[in-house]
């Protein structure tokens, strides 16, 4: 959820809120939202966190300056959402 928010984030409720789960669902009127068989959301965020880590890296080679990094879990799975969006949108 962020620095700024308490709440803690589960990749379960993660999937469901950033809307993953409406997209996995049956289809039909009847198709009921239906969570990924994997943790899909912990491993991009894990995958945002390596890329962060391997720039601040980068920048301290560089500049011999260290970097903050944060990722987000509902940020990584509406990150992911773009191309999800765009067909949306087209």
């Amino acid at each position: 959820y962020g620095l700024d928010d308490p709440r803690v984030g589960y990749d379960a409720i993660i999937q469901a809120e950033s809307g993953f789960t409406f997209m996995n669902g049956e289809v039909g009127s009847r198709g009921q939202p239906t969570k990924m068989p994997v943790a899909l959301v912990d491993l991009l965020a894990a995958h945002q966190l390596k890329e962060a880590i391997l720039l601040a890296l980068w920048q301290r080679d560089r500049t011999g300056e260290g970097a903050h990094v944060h990722v987000s879990l509902l940020g990584a799975a509406v990150a992911s959402l773009a191309n999800q969006a765009t067909g949306y949108l087209v």
